[in-house]
C-alpha cells in the first residue's frame, strides 16, 4: 500500500508541474514533460521507496512502518504536500 500511496502523492505534484509547463513547441513541451516524469516518478519516488524499504526492512519492522504510515497520512491529507519525511515528492 505504501508504494501505491507514494505514486499517488507524487502524481498530484506531477499534475501541478505539468499544468504549469510552457514551451515554444510540442517537441519542447514533450521533452519538458518527460523530465518532470523522470524527476518525480523515477528519481524521487525511488529515493523515498528505498528509504522506506531500508528503514522498515521491506515492511517487517512495525515501529518504522507506523512512523511512515503517519507521515504518509499527512501527505495524503494535504493535497498541496511537496514532501514526505523530508523527501521531495
Amino acid at each position: 500500500q505504501f508504494h501505491y500511496d507514494v505514486a499517488h502523492v507524487i502524481g498530484r505534484v506531477v499534475v501541478r508541474k505539468l499544468e504549469a509547463l510552457r514551451a515554444k513547441d510540442a517537441v519542447s513541451l514533450d521533452k519538458a514533460a518527460w523530465l518532470v516524469f523522470q524527476q518525480h516518478f523515477i528519481v524521487r519516488a525511488g529515493l523515498i521507496q528505498r528509504c522506506y524499504d531500508k528503514e522498515t526492512k521491506h515492511g517487517t519492522e512495525a515501529h518504522y512502518q507506523i512512523a511512515w504510515k503517519k507521515l504518509m497520512k499527512l501527505a495524503l491529507d494535504n493535497k498541496k504536500a511537496t514532501h514526505i519525511a523530508g523527501w521531495w515528492l
